[in-house]
């Protein structure tokens, strides 16, 4: 074989006369290089043929030497084509930028079109500035990296006129999320990003989280709320179309920054009345620190205002003014009216703030035999309890359990009401 090459070689029309050994030294692909470079590409071809060598090498070389003709583009591209489609895993992209180099862009993107690998098309569409093209083509790959590749160019590209990118992202989904997650660590790009798309929900969600997240004085809060509050109005009326759970979700985050706006300009109002802290705090701890501070009115218009239930405010006074030890208020306030929350959480505030003798009080009044039974076993009324599950409950496990406890508090006169209710049932 190898004097057959050598033979063939030396023959006119290629011209290279080699010895044997020169042939050795200079290897069988340095003689196909100097054959492609004499743009001898059909004899390199039966060359690689006849010794079982790949062609990719030659074919390539001849396909770079083609776009160099005064043919149309549509032309060469055929015919390139019909020669290479023959031949797996031909890099098109290196044909491309010979074309690309040629300043046939028309041709290179033609070609571009026939490469399989998205990671050799991208780089060059993004050299040729076709990035529009080059993102459409990351996109298809689903390779992430990719698409990063021709998004942070193209975004810094177009850093004057930052609508330009925008407007090339909108259509497609996934560059969308993937310049969100990029930009979660740049707040103020990240908000610029939502602006442009009309994100105008996921706009005020950022304001709403850095304001609770940043020590901003009173005033500028209740700007930014403000500023939140805008953005929802206009994300109501620009996704009318869309599913009613969406709008749903968008008229709750309206109404809840606009009921902390209100809380806001209220807590503001009480700093400058009372010279004590109120911005920042719950509506609850608001209610709570104005019930200690005996500022009752006050509270019971805010209970208004916010639409805070019986129930809830009961809960909120009675704590206040247990933890704040204002028994002597606690029990008056009981007496107002019929409590909405019965009278056990009287009697659970005075025991977890340390006053049980207080508790005591409000146990005569509690209708649930069983809780009034747990809260006297609590005090150590061994002897009341006994008498409740007696007289009123009339259940023998109760008794049981209370002289169990009796009996381990040495408490004689529980234990013979107990023994003595236990003993008519035998």
């Amino acid at each position: 074989k190898t004097l057959k090459v050598l033979n063939a070689i030396r023959f006119y029309e290629v011209g290279i006369p080699l010895t044997v050994e020169q042939y050795k030294i200079l290897s069988t692909d340095g003689v196909i290089d100097r054959l492609i470079n004499r743009h001898h590409h059909l004899f390199a071809l039966k060359m690689c043929e006849y010794l079982n060598k790949k062609k990719h090498h030659v074919l390539v070389h001849w396909a770079c030497s083609k776009v160099k003709s005064s043919d149309e583009d549509d032309l060469i591209c055929k015919s390139i084509v019909n020669k290479l489609s023959k031949e797996p895993g031909i890099s098109y992209a290196e044909i491309a930028a010979a074309a690309w180099n040629l300043r046939r862009e028309r041709l290179a993107t033609m070609l571009l079109d026939y490469e399989p690998r998205a990671a050799e098309q991208v780089p060059l569409l993004i050299s040729m500035k076709q990035y529009e093209l080059a993102l459409i083509k990351a996109i298809e790959s689903g390779d992430t990296d990719l698409v990063y590749l021709v998004l942070l160019p193209l975004k810094r590209l177009n850093a004057e006129t930052p609508e330009q990118f925008y407007k090339i992202i909108m259509q497609r989904p996934e560059a969308i999320n993937l310049m969100i997650s990029y930009y979660k660590n740049y707040p103020i790009l990240l908000q610029e990003l939502y602006r442009a798309l009309r994100k105008y929900q996921k706009l005020s969600d950022m304001q709403i989280q850095t304001t609770f997240n940043s020590a901003m004085n009173p005033d500028k809060k209740i700007e930014t709320f403000q500023r939140a509050l805008s953005m929802y109005a206009k994300n109501n009326n620009s996704s009318s179309s869309s599913s009613s759970s969406s709008n749903v979700k968008s008229q709750f985050y309206f109404k809840a920054t606009e009921e902390q706006t209100k809380l806001l300009l209220a807590q503001r109002s009480l700093e400058t009345d009372f010279h004590t802290k109120f911005v920042d705090y719950s509506l609850s701890q608001t209610l709570s620190k104005l019930i200690q501070i005996d500022q009752n009115k006050i509270a019971i218009k805010l209970k208004k205002d916010f639409s805070v239930s019986d129930k809830r405010f009961w809960w909120i006074k009675i704590k206040a003014l247990a933890s704040s030890r204002n028994f002597e208020a606690l029990f008056k306030f009981s007496k107002e009216k019929k409590s909405p929350i019965g009278y056990s959480p009287f009697c659970e505030v005075c025991i977890n703030n340390g006053f049980p003798q207080e508790a005591a009080k409000y146990i005569s009044r509690i209708n649930d035999p069983n809780s009034k039974i747990s809260f006297l076993c609590k005090l150590r009324l061994y002897k009341e309890a006994a008498g409740v599950a007696s007289k009123e409950l009339k259940d023998p496990s109760a008794v049981a359990s209370i002289l169990q406890q009796a009996t381990r508090a040495g408490d004689q006169g529980a234990i013979s009401l107990c023994n003595q209710f236990l003993s008519t049932l035998r």
